[in-house]
């Protein structure tokens, strides 16, 4: 049987993006299917991914280049390379995510990409502002997705409703029909079927995640939790957070704020998240992608059984908010703590539980079936 052979294209390591290895997992069990996927190496002591029937080629990590003219020499050694194993393995179908991806994919379909398919996956939503603020290598190969990849690809999504609303906004000339959405979901054995941890004292909140004090309201919340006393417990994994923020979390020094430096392996956040009651979700409205993010712990934190707060500042969860039900979605003014009102919003005992239901696995068959016929 001879395999069609499928090409994911994306910069940065695969490893810091669970939507894309869980994609890889559905793909990698397709017996008709050979995948390759063309990435850098993760720098960040994450677990190294690894799929049956599939091959990854990694180039160099550009996160702890010493100087400009290092971060350049990877970027070229990324494109380069890229480009040449994608002409080698001679792929019928390419997946590529965001602009940083885009320059390999580029020249490909320029030269060979006469009855091949393209499809391109943002995870975050990128507008004009961004990209004049962002690196200039970026920015051209933004100039290349604009002229000639988003025209040729077969489809193009956003992770949600109204981040696809935008990016149509954003290029008229792309059909409605060619923009899709594919949520960033957890995979099926995560959902637990009886409700989380009971509410009792104290209570347990976590956060999960990239973290910086300029970006969210780290520190607002942990000055609320030092006021109170032993009601509150709170815990924080992230392994991707600036040197300000690392250093303001250990100068607390206070058992009632846990920070966890190495942050926790994909596969055991539902044993670790099923010892809490409460899941954050800290952001700042700082961009417009922020603004309308579900991110992937809200789903996260839901099918494991957890309460979710999130910032006042963020639109993207409020479609999910709850009312008389549990696990519930809670909005916070996360600037106004002392006026937050811990009592009525831990209590279930007038809801009624109604778990969520959120799986991958259905998702990327569908957006799979997309990229194949």
């Amino acid at each position: 049987m001879v395999k069609k052979k499928v090409a994911f294209v994306h910069y940065l390591p695969i490893e810091y993006y669970p939507p894309v290895t869980n994609f890889i997992h559905v793909v990698s069990a397709k017996s008709n299917l050979h995948l390759q996927i063309f990435t850098t190496h993760n720098a960040k002591n994450r677990n190294i991914f690894v799929t049956r029937n599939s091959k990854i080629c990694r180039t160099f990590s550009t996160a702890y280049a010493p100087n400009n003219w290092v971060r350049l020499l990877g970027y070229f050694l990324f494109n380069a390379l890229t480009f040449l194993r994608l002409c080698w393995f001679n792929p019928s179908v390419v997946l590529y995510y965001e602009s940083y991806s885009a320059l390999p994919v580029y020249w490909y379909f320029k030269l060979f990409g006469k009855n091949k398919k393209l499809w391109m996956h943002a995870h975050e939503y990128f507008n004009a502002e961004r990209y004049n603020a962002g690196m200039k290598t970026v920015k051209f190969y933004h100039t290349l997705e604009v002229n000639y990849l988003y025209r040729k690809a077969t489809g193009l999504s956003q992770t949600n409703d109204k981040r696809a609303e935008l990016f149509l906004s954003d290029y008229p000339f792309i059909p409605k029909d060619k923009v899709h959405v594919v949520p960033n979901y957890p995979p099926l054995n995560w959902f637990k079927h009886d409700p989380g941890l009971k509410i009792q004292s104290p209570l347990k909140v976590v956060y999960m995640g990239s973290l910086s004090i300029k970006n969210t309201f780290i520190t607002e919340f942990c000055e609320w939790v030092l006021t109170q006393k032993e009601k509150v417990v709170f815990d924080i994994y992230a392994y991707n957070i600036e040197k300000e923020t690392r250093n303001y979390l250990e100068s607390l020094a206070s058992s009632q704020v846990r920070f966890f430096e190495k942050g926790v392996e994909y596969e055991k956040i539902p044993e670790i998240l099923s010892q809490y009651n409460v899941g954050l979700i800290l952001y700042k409205n700082f961009n417009v992608n922020f603004q309308y993010n579900e991110t992937n712990k809200l789903f996260e934190y839901l099918v494991c059984g957890l309460d979710v707060w999130y910032s006042s500042e963020m639109e993207g969860p409020d479609r999910h908010k709850t009312k008389n039900t549990y696990p519930k979605v809670v909005k916070t003014d996360f600037s106004t703590m002392n006026l937050f009102d811990l009592k009525t919003v831990i209590n279930h005992e007038d809801c009624s539980y109604r778990p969520f239901h959120f799986e991958c696995e259905s998702v990327y068959e569908e957006l799979l079936s997309k990229l194949l016929n």
